[in-house]
């Protein structure tokens, strides 16, 4: 019997890829691009200054979410968000009987937390 050698997959638990970008980051491209590029033609800002700062802007915060995405933890950005109230779980307590029990304190993980026990 003989072994063969394979490469093991670089994005095995990721977001789904467009071309070598991941769906996430290109949402956040586009969302930040039209949302400030709008603000600034709707807000007077002369032509020549509107595409570099919606690009130079554009860069800065998919940048950001690029690193802060690589050193937090996986979901973390989902635990942020419903220990602010702006996520819900969506859970069986028919199925899973130890949510009735489960502990609510307000526990914001640290980004550099790689194991959650809930």
């Amino acid at each position: 019997m003989r072994h063969k050698r394979v490469q093991f997959l670089r994005h095995f638990n990721d977001f789904r890829m467009l071309s070598m970008f991941t769906i996430d980051v290109v949402g956040i491209t586009v969302f930040v691009f039209i949302g400030f590029y709008s603000i600034l033609a709707f807000g007077g800002i002369p032509i020549l200054l509107l595409m570099p700062c919606s690009i130079a802007v554009t860069w800065i915060a998919v940048y950001v979410y690029v690193q802060a995405k690589k050193n937090s933890s996986k979901g973390y950005l989902k635990h942020w968000l419903f220990n602010k109230g702006l996520y819900q779980l969506h859970h069986d307590e028919e199925k899973w009987t130890e949510l009735k029990y489960s502990d609510t304190k307000k526990y914001l993980p640290h980004g550099s937390d790689k194991f959650f026990a809930d």
